[in-house]
């Protein structure tokens, strides 16, 4: 019997380590002719890093006061996350959001380490284009790892992380803790060793209701944090994808970009 049991559990071990980027990512594909819906507000950008090829959108705005790199969640595309380009050109700050390799218009092939390769390649091409913005960062749930290894690598202005995690591994554990996830994980995404080394202000949303990633992860995050300013603003009720419905969000977001 105890042979039957260990069977199931390598079994079960071999499935998880397979098929673990259909777990983590859901990607939505577009036909690489496919019109966006933003008109003249949005510029398709593409950029090539090796035989990939990231396409984001740029939505700039006159006399603008930043720009912020903005790196979304785990699931979609582009065309369910051009509404970013509105919502911070109403306050005066360009943006630009990417979609990751497999989404999108994006090609090539997913990892950690080319995730993190696309978006430092991303911040390069801005930096030379708008070399006087001041440049803002921020990370949407998966999309917070990637900034934090972005802001750990670069210089930048201010940080913002929306219902970040402190480690994949980690917030994994709390849900399943009979899996040596340590092995078996390939995307680790452990921000919690990199963002103590980050100095430059950072903003924290989190709701207290998160169905996806729980509050506590986020609080692990937090702990860890060194910069002499930083806020979490905790949304009573909050949930993973409506945060940006709360008034306190938007008015903690614009004092924290206006500061």
């Amino acid at each position: 019997m105890a042979g039957v049991f260990v069977i199931i559990y390598v079994a079960i071990c071999l499935i998880y380590y397979f098929i673990q980027e259909l777990l983590i990512f859901h990607p939505k594909k577009l036909q690489q002719d496919f019109e966006f819906s933003y008109g003249d507000k949005a510029e398709e950008i593409f950029l090539e890093n090796g035989s990939a090829t990231i396409h984001g959108l740029y939505f700039p705005v006159e006399n603008s006061k930043g720009l912020i790199l903005y790196f979304h969640g785990n699931s979609g595309a582009l065309d369910g996350w051009g509404y970013l380009g509105n919502k911070f050109n109403s306050i005066e700050y360009s943006v630009f959001v990417s979609d990751y390799r497999g989404y999108g218009k994006s090609t090539g092939r997913l990892s950690e380490k080319n995730l993190y390769s696309d978006a430092q390649v991303i911040y390069d091409y801005f930096t030379g284009r708008c070399e006087d913005e001041r440049i803002i960062i921020m990370g949407r749930s998966l999309g917070s790892a990637i900034a934090i290894e972005l802001a750990l690598q670069n210089s930048y202005e201010k940080l913002i992380l929306e219902s970040p995690f402190h480690s994949l591994t980690g917030m994994i554990k709390m849900f399943f803790n009979y899996l040596p996830h340590d092995l078996l994980l390939q995307y680790k995404f452990d921000s919690q060793s990199k963002i103590d080394k980050i100095p430059e202000p950072i903003l924290i949303f989190h709701g207290t209701n998160d169905e996806v990633v729980p509050i506590e992860s986020a609080r692990k995050l937090e702990s860890r944090i060194q910069s002499k300013y930083h806020k979490f603003v905790e949304i009573e009720g909050g949930g993973h994808n409506n945060l940006s419905n709360f008034d306190v969000y938007n008015e903690e977001l614009i004092k924290f970009l206006d500061k």
